[in-house]
């Protein structure tokens, strides 16, 4: 995936990052945030969909360790391809 293609992805995370940060809104998990832009970083998310389904899906499931939330996004990865 060319460099540009990630900056759009990583930039669609900074965008739902900040829907989060709304009044009312659940609360945020920073790990959240951290594993998803690292899933763009290693090309294992080349689409925005794909971005805010994997996102969206984490902030639901408001996983409490890493490894949940790691198998949380194995889980919907998987779902999603």
């Amino acid at each position: 995936m060319s460099q540009i293609a990630k900056e759009l992805l990583l930039g669609r995370i900074q965008y739902l990052e900040e829907m989060y940060l709304r009044p009312g809104s659940k609360k945020l998990d920073e790990r959240i945030v951290s594993k998803v832009k690292k899933l763009v970083l290693d090309g294992e998310l080349t689409s925005i969909m794909q971005v805010e389904s994997v996102f969206n899906f984490l902030v639901e499931k408001q996983a409490s360790s890493d490894a949940e939330i790691d198998s949380f996004a194995s889980e919907i990865i998987d779902f999603i391809n």
